[in-house]
């Protein structure tokens, strides 16, 4: 009840672009899609009833992004997800905040680390920090080391 509650609270003002569904190399064997980069005026993080709401400044939005990984090597693989970063018109670096997999919350730094079993496929949602000037379109993201550039359909 309580994560439906807050994936209603991350949502109820937040818009999404489609991205053109091009297919990346995370490492040999790994690859991943940018499934949509996603805008809002507010943002929470927090554990259960510690959470915290955070409204972004005028003129302002946060951002996040749907991944998709799927892992084709015979290994179960670990995404870090400290080693993404969305690239702003500015060229800085947004670092992951928290990281939403099949329902679970995570933002405390073993837990930005995923795992990602042999053969299998799993979409992550992601949030970036700080908040971003809304009328930036972003299209370059850091993802493992390796320079990602996209565009919205």
């Amino acid at each position: 009840m309580r994560l439906t509650l807050l994936f209603l609270l991350l949502f109820q003002f937040a818009n999404a672009q489609r991205t053109d569904s091009e297919v990346y190399t995370y490492s040999p064997g790994v690859t991943f899609t940018v499934v949509r980069i996603t805008h809002a005026k507010t943002t929470e993080y927090g554990n259960g009833m510690d959470g915290r709401r955070y409204i972004a400044p005028s003129g302002m939005h946060f951002k996040g992004a749907i991944l998709e990984f799927k892992n084709d090597s015979g290994e179960n693989v670990i995404i870090d997800f400290e080693q993404v970063f969305l690239i702003d018109s500015k060229g800085e670096k947004h670092k992951v905040e928290s990281v939403v997999q099949s329902m679970k919350v995570t933002n405390t730094l073993e837990k930005l680390r995923q795992k990602l079993k042999a053969g299998k496929e799993k979409m992550f949602i992601v949030d970036f920090w700080p908040a971003f000037s809304k009328e930036d379109m972003v299209t370059k993201m850091i993802v493992n080391g390796q320079e990602v550039i996209f565009s919205y359909r």
